[in-house]
């Protein structure tokens, strides 16, 4: 009886922590830490800067900066991701 109504009833389980970031904010938050590190502030300030300029906790700003590398090897999955690859190219 148990088993019937485990089957009737299933229960859908995420599987990990829900993505809070798009990989467009991930993008930008990589740029901020960059370019405030480019221009002289210490690495754990310019996360802390960036974590409070979008909202962030600063354990998610370091997260995002640890996989910097494998956010610049995606790969487009749709045109609108490819579209968005090429604006982001042509930022200055």
């Amino acid at each position: 009886m148990v088993h019937q109504s485990a089957k009737d009833n299933p229960v859908s389980v995420s599987p990990g922590r829900p993505v809070v970031l798009a990989d467009s904010a991930k993008d930008e938050i990589c740029d901020s830490v960059s370019d405030l590190y480019r221009k002289g502030v210490a690495l754990t300030l310019a996360k802390e800067r960036s974590a409070e300029r979008f909202g962030v906790s600063m354990r998610s700003v370091e997260r995002v900066w640890r996989q910097r590398n494998k956010l610049a090897e995606r790969k487009p999955q749709t045109i609108a991701d490819l579209f968005e690859a090429f604006q982001w190219l042509g930022r200055t």
